[in-house]
């Protein structure tokens, strides 16, 4: 048995002493472990705003393809349109437009009478596949065809002379809106009391 003989109050204060360290040192354990803290909870903060900042960037790309994926519909959608008109009725030109040349090309010494747009049923020749199967090189063999509707336009109308409906047969041969253009009939005519040339000429509108 050991016998302290230092005085008590000596022994107080060694006690004080040592409580003390030992208070130290658990706040010093307290304070490295919520500095530690600190930095762990800083870092899950900065990878969770990394992951804000990649989200945001990902709906950000995302409203930017649903924003073409919108437009695209629209565009498929006249596209479709389109194409159902093209079938049914032969040409996507408007009348405004096929008016339109006419007035451009027509001399003014004529006059047009009636102008009348029909949707027909025309057969046409299918291309070759050039070493497609099935293939017949052989000359002479029977070329494969096909039904497409044509928008065909009649023109009937008035001019003074046959030079003037040459001229305009011409032109109208010349538009980038017809094709296959059809001299039907140009005759004598009285109109008004004077001589004049009645003629009526057909095409298809370009498809």
């Amino acid at each position: 048995m050991n016998v302290d003989f230092l005085p008590e109050r000596i022994i107080v204060q060694r006690a004080r002493v040592e409580r003390l360290f030992r208070q130290g040192y658990l706040v010093g354990m307290v304070l490295v472990t919520l500095i530690g803290l600190a930095y762990f909870k800083e870092d899950r903060i900065s990878a969770a705003q990394a992951q804000l900042s990649g989200l945001n960037s990902q709906s950000a790309n995302l409203k930017m393809q649903v924003g073409t994926m919108y437009k695209l519909q629209e565009q498929l959608c006249d596209l479709m349109i389109k194409q159902r008109i093209d079938t049914r009725l032969g040409s996507r030109i408007d009348g405004m437009d096929i008016l339109g040349e006419l007035g451009h090309i027509l001399p003014a010494t004529m006059t047009l009478t009636s102008l009348q747009l029909d949707a027909m049923q025309v057969e046409t020749p299918l291309k070759p596949v050039v070493g497609g199967a099935g293939a017949n090189p052989t000359r002479g063999a029977k070329k494969r065809t096909k039904i497409v509707n044509r928008l065909k336009l009649t023109i009937t109308g008035l001019s003074p002379n046959n030079v003037d409906v040459a001229n305009f047969i011409a032109d109208l041969s010349a538009s980038p809106l017809f094709e296959e253009v059809d001299m039907g009939y140009a005759k004598n005519i009285k109109y008004r009391q004077k001589p004049a040339k009645e003629f009526q000429a057909s095409c298809y509108v370009i498809r």
